[in-house]
């Protein structure tokens, strides 16, 4: 249940009886409402929205949308505000001859924050109707539209024409605290309608097989990463998008049997809920001056020379593949400079001992889980990359020489009992991913404990590629007597976490997609790590 509405809230409610039969919804739409599903459709709009910066605003285009054509009559759309994915519905009610009106406030968002003795709570946030205003230097901002009869406007309209959901109000919809203050998300012309584009499909029979993508990043530096990609009987490449080897995901090419690999540019991926954009395939040249980088033309195809009958693909010099939102340079998602595909080889590889997070442990507490972080490496002392695929940990409890074991007692994902837990295994409820910014050459891993009468906990590596299972010496951690604890400053606490999105913009907790986790210490240090979202 919601708690009680705050006053400011309850007054806009009553403001709104006289106009409209129904309020506005003052439970969040969690679940899809039944009726039509009109699925993976584009959309556009100008937005709002909050940054390391301050509040920017700007043009969306090709994020990914849905709507329902509702058994009751209503339209619902999903995630009204185009920088904050709240996996949500906003709900329209028909309003005759295709038009709708969304009745706010609408409670749309659960968010989580720290008070001021640094607990963690939730708060509800709503949409409502905002207007823009200027600053008196000149710096755009929204808040409640007052008409000028005094009262305050409470719906915002739109039309559904053709398959396409179209907002057809000059104000924003608005994101609210119960308090009607605004947190920086806004979206106004909003249009969501079908893609024109046609996803590539893999074929059912195709054998992929694991390439190690080597390539440049933005700062010059080297790294590494494993994609999926098959070569077929009939001249055809198949490359699964790089940023996610997703199978839904697919680059096609061709092979003229000799030297050359050709992909067109400007493919069509699909949608990417993980990402909440539709992504396109492209490439471009590119000159480094420094660290400045210079861009050159967009290529209709970028070409890849064979060499040798393991299929090693080299590319055209100075060139960059991009995997962007939309098909236009609107929002890259990432960059391949210089990339080079050549056949990964299964070998059998130590890793090494793990690092425990000094500064994000926690032992388990009365009514509360612990936690431990631990940072692994991702090549091994030769330089050789570790497959993720075949990549585990292991927990030790005090002096047990067996693993810990995962059961549903406790971890309500761990469907049977699980002694290896793989290092690509999530659900962000136990079991956390990080990938540390700037960092290329380790990975952080965070799993929840329960078992508050363990004095010590270790954490151990295990690999299992070529055909053999190496595992790391054990790393171990000593639980404090203290609640609150780090493992080198006892005083040292969490006292507050921000999550941005790959952009700057500050999300309310947890989003989709890949974020940036900004943890906040009571001596006023803090740690950027990025976070694969929900």
């Amino acid at each position: 249940m919601m708690k009680k509405l705050s006053m400011a809230l309850a007054i806009a409610l009553v403001s709104m009886a006289a106009g409209a039969q129904n309020p506005g919804a003052e439970t969040i739409i969690r679940q899809q409402p039944a009726g039509t599903l009109h699925d993976n459709y584009a959309r556009s709009s100008y937005y709002f929205y909050t940054s390391y910066s301050g509040v920017l605003y700007g043009l969306d285009l090709w994020s990914t949308s849905r709507y329902v054509e509702g058994n009751d009559g209503c339209v619902y759309l999903y995630n009204p505000f185009s920088q904050l994915p709240t996996r949500t519905w906003l709900k329209l009610d028909p309003a005759g001859n295709g038009k709708y009106v969304a009745h706010l406030p609408q409670a749309i968002r659960e968010g989580e924050t720290y008070d001021e003795n640094g607990n963690l709570t939730k708060k509800v946030y709503y949409a409502f109707p905002v207007k823009e205003y200027e600053t008196s230097e000149g710096e755009p901002f929204c808040k409640i539209d007052t008409l000028a009869n005094g009262t305050v406007k409470n719906e915002i309209s739109f039309v559904l024409r053709n398959d396409s959901l179209i907002m057809t109000d000059d104000n924003y919809i608005g994101l609210m605290t119960e308090q009607m203050k605004w947190t920086g998300y806004a979206d106004t012309d909003i249009k969501v309608g079908k893609v024109k584009y046609k996803a590539n499909t893999l074929p059912k029979d195709i054998a992929l097989q694991d390439y190690r993508l080597s390539y440049q990043t933005q700062t010059g530096g080297n790294e590494q990463k494993i994609v999926k990609m098959a070569f077929d009987n009939d001249g055809k490449v198949y490359l699964l998008n790089p940023y996610n080897n997703s199978t839904s995901e697919v680059i096609i090419g061709t092979y003229d049997g000799n030297k050359t690999v050709n992909f067109p540019t400007r493919q069509y991926l699909g949608p990417d809920w993980a990402t909440t954009h539709h992504l396109f395939f492209m490439a471009r040249g590119y000159e480094r001056e420094g660290q400045q980088i210079n861009y050159t033309d967009w290529y209709d195809s970028f070409k890849m020379t064979v060499d040798g009958d393991k299929k090693t693909l080299n590319p055209q010099a100075s060139s960059v593949i991009i995997i962007n939102a939309g098909d236009s340079l609107k929002y890259a998602l990432s960059y391949y400079f210089d990339p080079t595909l050549t056949r990964y080889e299964d070998l059998s590889l130590t890793p090494s001992a793990p690092i425990i997070d000094t500064l994000s442990v926690q032992p388990c507490t009365e009514g509360a889980p612990g936690f431990i972080s631990f940072f692994f490496d991702r090549y091994d002392e030769a330089g050789n990359l570790f497959d993720n695929t075949k990549y585990y940990y292991r927990l030790y409890a005090d002096d047990d020489t067996t693993p810990y074991t995962f059961t549903d007692d406790n971890y309500v994902n761990v469907s049977t009992p699980m002694t290896e837990v793989p290092v690509n295994f999530v659900d962000y409820i136990d079991f956390f991913i990080y990938t540390l910014q700037g960092n290329d050459k380790q990975l952080e891993r965070s799993v929840n404990i329960y078992d508050g009468s363990v004095a010590r906990w270790g954490v151990q590596m295990v690999y299992k590629g070529g055909n053999k299972e190496n595992v790391s010496p054990i790393s171990w951690w000593n639980v404090p007597t203290t609640a609150i604890n780090t493992v080198t400053s006892p005083t040292k606490k969490i006292v507050g976490t921000e999550y941005y999105d790959l952009s700057g913009r500050r999300l309310n907790g947890r989003g989709d997609g890949l974020n940036i986790k900004v943890t906040i210490f009571s001596d006023g240090t803090r740690r950027v790590t990025k976070l694969q979202g929900k």
